[in-house]
């Protein structure tokens, strides 16, 4: 993901809804995820290095008290495929 300037990380306060690129080097993550502006960025399922997120796609409508979309913080990402685990176990 090299030329993008992630500069959110883990804990920061999401500046806008929107599609946001993730960055996480010790475990592969989802590539982009849904944030709400005001929640804070998540972090990792499975360590405490920081995730990155750059925002690529505004979704203003998002913020509007009309729009009827249930909210739930997002907490922190689950890792996708975890092979040292499975390394673990043999």
């Amino acid at each position: 993901m090299s030329g993008h300037d992630f500069e959110l990380r883990t804990g920061d306060l999401v500046p806008a809804s929107g599609i946001y690129l993730v960055n996480h080097a010790p475990h592969r993550l989802l590539q982009e995820i849904a944030l709400f502006k005001s929640e804070r960025f998540p972090r990792c399922s499975k360590c405490d290095s920081a995730v990155l997120f750059l925002l690529v796609h505004p979704v203003p409508a998002l913020d509007y008290p009309w729009n009827l979309v249930i909210r739930v913080p997002l907490l922190e990402l689950q890792v996708l495929d975890d092979n040292s685990d499975l390394a673990a176990a043999s």
